[in-house]
């Protein structure tokens, strides 16, 4: 087992992206719902900052740890580039698209090493979706809070689906290529979940909606 070395700067970055998905996730809903100036603060804050920033720094930070922990050098570094397309995307269609950056390993790590770092990433959106949706029998009375985290869930379960299929460079595409089973399980599963999910929750996200872009 390897020593979890995490810098300064690589957490400053880290922080820094997971803020500027935020951010363009917030002008991107706000832009549909047709706000102008095209930012919602309080979606910002409510939904935003806690679903979308939230997910991305422990995605990634699943990454390193556990490239580290394996005994490599995994290293968050900041993509701004796609950061600014982002949010150029965002202003001016409406759409969410972006990556923030991601983890480099150092090392040579085989394929099922690399699986395994791949795969911590959507693992983890699916942990805080589950987390998310385990508290919703206790606040079926409030319809605010009920609300956010049903929402919470559907986006930690959109953002672990979009990386569990290999698509590409998505983390699903290494989690197939070193452990065809378990990336193959996990994209049906987390496909499966999210189905259910939206089938029965994705009411409450429009409850959400009006009430913090109104």
């Amino acid at each position: 087992m390897g020593k979890v070395r995490f810098t300064a700067r690589e957490l400053a970055e880290l922080v820094g992206a997971s803020v500027a998905v935020a951010a363009i996730y917030t002008i991107a809903l706000s832009r549909m719902a047709g706000l102008n100036p095209p930012f919602s603060l309080k979606a910002f804050a409510v939904l935003a900052l806690p679903w979308i920033a939230g997910n991305v720094f422990f995605h990634e930070l699943a990454h390193a740890l556990v490239a580290d922990a394996l005994g490599y050098e995994g290293r968050f570094k900041v993509n701004l580039a796609m950061l600014v397309v982002g949010f150029a995307v965002a202003f001016t269609s409406g759409f969410f698209f972006t990556t923030p950056g991601a983890v480099s390993v150092k090392g040579n790590p085989p394929k099922k090493d690399m699986a395994l770092i791949a795969f911590v990433g959507p693992f983890t959106d699916l942990l805080i979706a589950v987390l998310a949706l385990s508290f919703l029998p206790a606040f079926v009375a409030d319809e605010f809070v009920f609300s956010w985290l049903a929402s919470g869930a559907l986006l930690s379960l959109s953002l672990a689906l979009w990386n569990a299929l290999p698509l590409g460079v998505t983390d699903g595409t290494y989690v197939l290529s070193g452990m065809p089973l378990l990336g193959a399980a996990f994209a049906v599963s987390v496909a499966g979940l999210y189905g259910y999910a939206y089938s029965t929750v994705a009411e409450t996200l429009k409850t959400l909606l009006t009430i913090i872009l109104t």
